[in-house]
């Protein structure tokens, strides 16, 4: 075992060699980080692109974009096979680029070799955070994708104007090969899994929110149909927002399509938004554990956790003056359940930066894990001294989400009733990543508990409609239709232990 480990170790070191070797620059704009060992250029253009889009965005939707939450995190990298390392599929895999979102913060991964493509790909992307973040109304699966869609063709042209409405021209095959689903039937589908054969092509879902969207003749409609689902109006008495009704509908759309004119808009940018990003080089340590980062970030057992927990404590000793690799190193030995370990590198981080936000809350987490792992007594005083770490870190960033979480979980940790403020504290948590399906969750069943029903009801919302997550849609529906019913006695119980997650520990695997 110990043999492959180091196989695997250098194996892996010898596959990131050049990424890891590179000069990698980090450009910080408003709402986004974006890293890349490539053109301080293309760097640039890309920050400004991303920022252009998040305005373009909030002129469409009106949004109230007041309340930033965390900035997204972009990583371009060098080609398709890194995107590949970074998800841990095989090489062959058509993917050319993905997003994630938890708890920790939303990030991307983009290669820099696709051209025009890694931006197409990385606004996609960036229109499902910008949904789930800003906007407060539910929307269904189909108008998410398609909303994703229109907007993944905007680009800023040399003028200082921001254009969008461009055909989706990566999505022609589809429209010309793949068969027409009625619209009754996209806004209607049958309950089963996400991707069945005869649902929709992304191409559809781009048309059908183009020509909603942006089309003549229907403006307002979509915004109408909108407005009444989110009332709780059923879906038959919403689709009174289509006068002529959904065959009419269908029928005009299809005629959209072979119109093949297509309303695009141009926009001036402010100056504020299209200003250069704040470009730095990343230190050599810090550029040195981003393959290990982007593994990190993956979904995985503890057991997998070893390897890349080894491979960045050698990095330590290698760059022990940087916290940002011994930080790592202690989030991958605590995911790797080796909180001895964990503990002693996050002592190593503090050491450096003894305000370093979320090394604070990780220590009083590690605290009271190991406490609790080695059978030690949870008496009051140690809880407080656990506990005071993950304050010092609320304190330092009241807008972290990880200090809110954290303090929340410390209270059901050690069999405590959450008081207010923590309770308060996991719903600013929700408000700054609503993307995480475990924190919504979570917010949901404390305000059920606390009867703030109608919130709750409104949280459930994106859950109900998640098309990604059978279970979790499931479970949404369910409570709601409790609430709905009166909510009467305790919450039903879930279908299945992955319905509704139990409240996880924060930063957890």
């Amino acid at each position: 075992m110990h043999c492959f480990t180091r196989f695997v170790v250098a194996l892996f070191a010898l596959l990131w060699a050049n990424s890891a070797s590179a000069e990698w620059r980090e450009a910080t704009t408003p709402h986004f980080i974006i890293v890349s060992d490539g053109p301080e250029s293309q760097l640039i253009q890309m920050a400004q692109l991303l920022e252009g889009a998040h305005w373009l965005m909030q002129q469409v939707t009106r949004a109230d974009t007041s309340r930033n939450g965390a900035r997204v995190r972009i990583y371009l990298v060098d080609d398709q096979r890194d995107v590949h390392r970074a998800m841990g599929i095989s090489p062959g895999s058509n993917v050319a680029g993905f997003y994630r979102a938890s708890e920790l913060g939303a990030h991307a991964v983009v290669p820099r070799t696709m051209g025009s493509f890694s931006s197409t790909i990385l606004l996609h992307e960036y229109a499902h955070h910008f949904m789930l973040q800003y906007l407060r109304q539910t929307y269904p699966s189909w108008l998410v994708e398609g909303f994703a869609e229109v907007f993944s063709t905007a680009r800023i042209n040399r003028d200082g104007e921001i254009s969008y409405g461009y055909p989706a021209e990566h999505r022609v095959g589809e429209l010309v090969n793949e068969p027409w689903i009625p619209v009754a039937r996209v806004f209607a589908p049958p309950p089963g899994e996400t991707r069945r054969r005869d649902e929709p092509s992304y191409g559809q879902y781009w048309l059908m929110a183009h020509y909603l969207m942006r089309g003549e003749g229907r403006r307002g409609q979509i915004d109408a149909f909108i407005a009444a689902l989110n009332r709780g109006q059923p879906l038959e008495e919403a689709y009174s927002a289509f006068p002529g009704g959904l065959e009419a509908l269908d029928r005009d759309m299809r005629r959209y399509l072979q119109s093949n004119r297509f309303l695009t808009s141009r926009l001036v940018l402010p100056p504020d938004v299209a200003r250069r990003p704040v470009i730095r080089v990343m230190r050599p340590g810090e550029a040195a554990i981003i393959p290990d980062e982007l593994q990190a970030l993956r979904p995985l057992s503890a057991e997998a956790h070893v390897p890349i927990a080894m491979r960045v404590q050698a990095l330590s000793a290698r760059y022990p003056d940087d916290p940002a690799v011994s930080f790592l190193e202690a989030q991958l030995w605590r995911w790797a359940e080796r909180l001895d370990l964990a503990e002693a590198a996050v002592d190593r981080t503090l050491a450096l930066a003894p305000n370093h936000v979320r090394a604070l809350t990780l220590k009083g987490q590690v605290m009271l894990e190991r406490r609790r792992a080695d059978n030690g007594t949870m008496d009051a005083a140690f809880i407080r001294s656990a506990r005071s770490y993950i304050v010092r870190a609320n304190r330092a960033d009241t807008e972290d989400q990880i200090p809110l979480l954290t303090y929340y979980w410390s209270f059901g940790f050690v069999d405590q009733e959450p008081p207010p403020a923590a309770v308060d504290g996991l719903l600013k948590a929700m408000e700054l990543v609503p993307q995480d399906r475990n924190v919504r969750a979570m917010a949901v069943m404390a305000l059920i508990q606390r009867r703030e029903l109608p919130l709750a009801r409104l949280l459930l919302q994106p859950l109900a409609v998640d098309g990604h997550n059978p279970q979790g849609r499931a479970r949404a529906l369910q409570l709601i239709g409790w609430i709905d019913a009166g909510a009467n006695g305790d919450p039903p119980d879930p279908d299945s232990a992955d319905a509704t997650p139990a409240p996880a520990a924060p930063a957890g695997r």
